[in-house]
């Protein structure tokens, strides 16, 4: 296959994007990554991380893609679980089960749940997935995706708040209008301390009016086992989920293209991964969750010429509804948290794609976004907590590069402003059901970016940049206010990166690198504290001291010869609060230490080798292996008045597979992951018990058959 480059008067300096490693047991990634068949066929890897397609190799910014083939051949059980393997990056499911916290470069959430938005955006094809007060977002299908685009510090010029240090954006294929294709995998395995588990995915693209018109529809399920034992019910934590997606593509006439698109999914899950050490917890109360989406979009597209205008409409429609019980005594509580969420987006994004040295992108967005919280606590209090929030958002932006010296150097620069205005109704308290009043904010920031680059040859780039994130504030909970109506507003905090990097390929190829070097400023930082207010004590979310800190990036892939393939990551940040963080009257955060949830180190490594059998038959070896750093929890103890700090484990996974490949077009594998059996909590919860402490899941053998025609 052929190098392609986005624009025509850049192909000296798109150099072909040299290796990557695409396992068929689980998924490596890094910048330069994901040719396909393991390699022997490089392909240039095309983004559109900032709003236009670019070569991967010439974005300056610090990215990871995950491929759509990677995806497909690997074994992750979602995009949450294959973001593992990208370097500066690490996942946690979050209590309720069913959603997944994202820390990027030691950046992320509070908490899971009420303790501010996340610090680190998500979207699902253009639609942004954000709480306004809390951090978890959905665990979605791997199958049949273009790819995965993970971008790593703040991103707020082009993706606004929430993008305060990294941005996770899952693309789909869109229709093909004038090929007709399916392909499926299936999949059997079976988990130690479990049992079999079971999958399917399928796919189907159908031109109906050849160059005008075509329909994709992709379908899965899965049927997976627990591992967590609980009084008369093993495997307590089973899980199903369903996916289906539907893309209507539609090119009436010459330069005109839209799109119809539907993604729905249903995930039921038995009880969240939680339990001691031995795999056991010993609650006897059932602790089921439900967690699911709709979403729908609208794209429309026109190409002037001289440059491309398109607008991506959608509705997103997301429903948690979990059980968890509150302790492991017989009469304990078991409090219900149900998290509805309903959001209107609407997006326009203009980009130039004339030649010359000029090069821009401009836009502006809508956000409409209601959600709701309803906690009853059975037998503790006579009333359900309740309260409805809205966030209503607008934003405009802009992006101009120039180029110099024949493309050699490049100067962008680029502004958003953003408005968000938050309502807060709380419609009734554990005690109380009277309504409060409504109470709000209204913020209004303009983050700036601005990025020198620098191509010393066709296969390498060097930059430098300043960016800026931010995340929205909002009004304080009915509680606190009730007892002082003058307490302050949370206003966004913002997150100041300066990043060195470099990119590029050496040897003809055979080695290819990725590197950064940033400072992180992270001001006003947003957490959860307790309040103390005369005699009475309310944990609410308030702007509290700076973080920051030195971090860096290192990945690379080796190629020695042709069908033998290393690669490895490492990164390392040193965020930590800058003075002392009182919640009360206690020393919650001391100067120095790290902040909630923060791993300080990740690293990967993974080798591919191919054997070629006769009859045109492929075997490919790989293995990959993961590493992340402990982390901590640290909360305030309102019964002792002292500071409780849980300490989460340091994991270390691993993954091995053998794929046969056939001139057919066919792919069958063995696999085992996680083989060394890793048993780590990296969550252990801040209520201090051990029976919520976070399992991974256990040794797994499987094999899968994937096809297509």
């Amino acid at each position: 296959m052929m190098c392609k480059s986005p624009s025509k008067k850049r192909v000296v300096l798109a150099g072909c994007t040299s290796i990557a490693v695409a396992v068929a047991n689980g998924v490596y990634a890094q910048s330069q990554s994901a040719s396909v068949d393991t390699g022997t066929t490089i392909s240039e890897i095309v983004v559109t991380a900032q709003k236009r397609e670019e070569a991967l190799q010439n974005v300056p910014i610090s990215i990871s893609v995950l491929t759509g083939r990677q995806l497909d051949s690997s074994t992750s059980l979602s995009v949450n679980d294959a973001l593992n393997s990208v370097p500066g990056v690490a996942t946690t499911t979050g209590v309720q089960g069913g959603t997944t916290q994202i820390s990027i470069r030691g950046v992320t959430g509070s908490g899971p749940l009420f303790a501010g938005a996340s610090p680190i955006a998500y979207y699902l094809d253009g639609m942004p997935f954000s709480f306004i007060r809390s951090s978890v977002v959905p665990d979605a299908s791997p199958y049949d995706l273009a790819r995965v685009e993970v971008l790593r510090g703040p991103q707020g010029t082009l993706y606004g708040a929430s993008a305060l240090n990294g941005v996770v954006r899952i693309l789909t294929h869109d229709a093909d209008l004038n090929q007709f294709s399916t392909k499926f995998r299936v999949g059997a395995s079976d988990t130690e301390y479990g049992g079999p588990n079971g999958r399917v995915d399928a796919t189907i693209n159908v031109p109906i009016i050849e160059g005008k018109l075509a329909v994709r529809l992709t379908a899965g399920y899965e049927n997976l086992s627990g591992w967590i034992d609980k009084p008369g019910n093993a495997d307590a934590n089973d899980s199903r989920v369903q996916t289906y997606r539907v893309k209507v593509g539609f090119a009436p006439i010459e330069h005109l293209t839209s799109e119809l698109s539907t993604w729905i999914s249903r995930s039921h899950y038995g009880a969240p991964p939680y339990g001691y050490a031995d795999r056991f917890n010993p609650d006897v109360r059932p602790e089921p969750i439900e967690t699911d989406y709709d979403l729908y979009g609208f794209k429309l597209g026109y190409d002037f010429g001289s440059f491309t205008a398109t607008s991506n409409s959608s509705y997103f429609d997301f429903k948690n509804d979990g059980f968890l019980a509150l302790s492991t005594a017989p009469d304990a509580f078991v409090s219900e948290t149900i998290l509805p969420m309903h959001a209107f987006n609407e997006e326009v994004n203009l980009a130039s794609t004339a030649e010359g040295p000029w090069r821009w992108t401009a836009g502006g967005m809508y956000r409409l976004d209601n959600e709701s919280q309803y906690q009853p606590i059975a037998g503790l209090f006579p009333y359900p907590l309740s309260s409805r929030l809205r966030s209503q958002s607008e934003a405009v932006f802009g992006e101009l590069t120039r180029e110099f010296l024949e493309g050699k150097f490049e100067l962008t620069g680029g502004l958003r402003y953003f408005r968000d205005t938050i309502s807060t109704v709380q419609l009734s308290g554990f005690t109380d059901p009277t309504p409060s009043a409504v109470t709000g904010t209204d913020d209004h920031h303009l983050s700036p970016r601005v990025i020198l680059n620098w191509h010393p040859h066709a296969d390498s780039t060097v930059y430098a940049s300043y960016s800026e994130g931010f995340r929205s504030g909002g009004a304080q909970g009915a509680a606190i206010l009730a007892i002082e109506p003058n307490f302050p507003a949370l206003k966004p905090d913002t997150l100041k990166n300066y990043e060195l990097g470099a990119k590029g390929d050496l040897f003809g190829g055979a080695l290819s690198y990725d590197a950064a070097l940033y400072y992180m400023d992270w001001k006003a930082v947003q957490q959860p504290l307790l309040v103390s207010l005369g005699a009475v004590n309310i944990q609410t979310i308030i702007n509290s001291k700076s973080a920051s800190g030195v971090g860096g990036e290192l990945g690379f892939t080796f190629r020695p010869v042709t069908d033998l393939a290393f690669s490895g990551n490492f990164g390392w940040n040193g965020l930590k609060v800058d003075a002392d963080v009182l919640s009360g009257s206690v020393d919650l955060f001391p100067k120095g230490v790290r902040l909630n949830l923060s791993p300080e180190y990740t690293a990967g490594a993974a080798a591919t080798y191919t054997v070629h059998l006769s009859g045109g038959y492929k075997g490919n070896f790989s293995g990959t292996f993961n590493y992340i750093s402990s982390t901590t929890d640290r909360s305030l103890n309102t019964v002792t008045n002292s500071v409780l700090i849980s300490p989460g484990d340091a994991t270390r996974t691993g993954n091995l597979s053998f794929a046969l490949v056939s001139p057919q077009r066919w792919t069958a594998s063995v696999f085992v992951d996680n083989f060394t059996n890793e048993n780590a909590s990296p969550l252990n919860h801040f209520v201090g018990f051990a029976n919520w402490n976070q399992r991974i899941r256990p040794r797994t053998f499987g094999v899968q058959f994937e096809d297509s025609f």
